[in-house]
Order: C-alpha cells, then structure tokens, then sequence
C-alpha cells in the first residue's frame, strides 16, 4: 500500500512541480524578462559560465551540500524523530525514481528559482538592504519545502542562489546552480 500511495503522491509532485515550472515560467518571462533580449542573455550567460566560475559554481554547489549533510547530521542529533520523519517521507518519495529525477532537477528548480528570486527577490529589492532580502528570501525558500530538515539545510543554497539572482539580474544562472545542486546525490 505504501509503494501505491508514494506512486500518487510522486505522480501529483510532479504534475504540481510542472504546472509550477510553467506557470512561474511563463510570469517570469512576461513579467520580468520582456525586456530582456538575447543579446542581454548571451551576455549573461558569458558572464556567469566561464570557466573559472563555472568551476566555482560547481565547488560552491558541492560546499552547499556539505553543509546541507552536516546541518541533517546536526538535526538528528538534537531531534532525531524530527530527522527520521523526514528520512521516511524521502524514502517515500525517492523510490519513484524517473518522475522524481524529472521533477527535482528540471521542473522543481525553475518553479522554485522563478518563484523565489523571480517574484518575491525582486519585490524585496526595492524595500530592503541586499542582506535582509537575502535572509527573507532563504526563510521563504526553507518554508517552501515544508518541513523542517528540509527547510533549514537548504537555506545555504538560497542565500548563493539569492546572490546569483541579484549579481547577475536574472534566474538563469540561479536555475542551473539549483539542478547541479540537486543532482547531488542523496
């Protein structure tokens, strides 16, 4: 019954992550990008992809993470039932394997990405310092994920992925640094 239950809940993860990803999208896009012609994007893309950045996105990617696993290992320590509940719904939803690997590395990080830095980065910019937005956009980013374990260990990556989106004034960069993210094995 279970491997039935994580079928629907995996199939309705991934029908919502992509209706999200086009959604947010298609907002982004008309929202914030109309103006941005490709031109603008090829040079972004030649600003943020060469190769001692990249090499750097990869390193800060993977430093991420390192935290992300000690900030679990922490957890687990201080509230192990807190850990172990979220160790049974990832094992839950991680047996599923292409839809998951589908939806955690396209679809899931342009929703979220579009979202976060898209709509909500770009309204904070306007009222707060750089650091309060980076810290409000991470809070949103970690509520995002709903549940604790989750929320707190992505909270490195927003706070690289929300200075991306400021540096570079656009969610491409923020998109990609987010799939090599979640291609990190778990």
């Amino acid at each position: 019954k279970l491997l039935e239950e994580s079928g629907i809940i995996n199939m309705v993860s991934a029908a919502a992550s992509f209706a999200m990803a086009v959604i947010f999208g298609l907002w982004y896009r008309l929202k914030h990008a109309k103006h941005y012609h490709m031109a603008q994007l090829k040079k972004t893309m030649k600003s943020a992809f060469t190769l001692g950045k990249t090499v750097l996105f990869i390193l800060t990617a993977a430093a991420c993470y390192a935290i992300a696993v000690c900030m679990t290992l922490l957890i687990g320590y201080v509230m192990p039932d807190t850990l172990d509940q979220y160790l049974d719904m990832a094992k839950m939803v991680f047996e599923d394997g292409p839809i998951t690997l589908i939806m955690s590395l396209l679809f899931a990080p342009i929703a979220e990405e579009c979202l976060i830095r898209g709509l909500i980065q770009r309204r904070l910019e306007s009222y707060f310092p750089m650091i309060a937005v980076l810290l409000i956009e991470s809070a949103c980013f970690g509520i995002l994920h709903g549940n604790l374990v989750q929320g707190l260990y992505v909270i490195p990556l927003a706070m690289v992925t929300g200075y991306l989106s400021y540096q570079y004034r656009s969610v491409i960069p923020t998109i990609l640094f987010h799939m090599l993210y979640n291609f990190m094995p778990r």
